[in-house]
């Protein structure tokens, strides 16, 4: 799914690739897909964010935390 290439300043240069398509950031392309991974990382840290914050006041409603 990830595809390393190693640039002359030892960097590693990493480019997610789909299916066939391999994407690069820099291109419109690209930052369009980095931009809907990210969204989704947010929303899925958000979530867990919210589950827990409601699991805590349950607990402290039951007075177990």
């Amino acid at each position: 799914m990830v595809g390393f290439q190693e640039a002359e300043n030892a960097l590693v240069e990493v480019k997610p690739a789909l299916g066939a398509s391999v994407y690069d950031p820099t291109d419109p392309m690209g930052k369009m897909f980095f931009n809907i991974l990210a969204t989704f990382a947010e929303f899925e840290a958000d979530l867990i964010r919210m589950r827990t914050r409601e699991g805590m006041a349950i607990a402290r409603a039951k007075a177990t935390v």
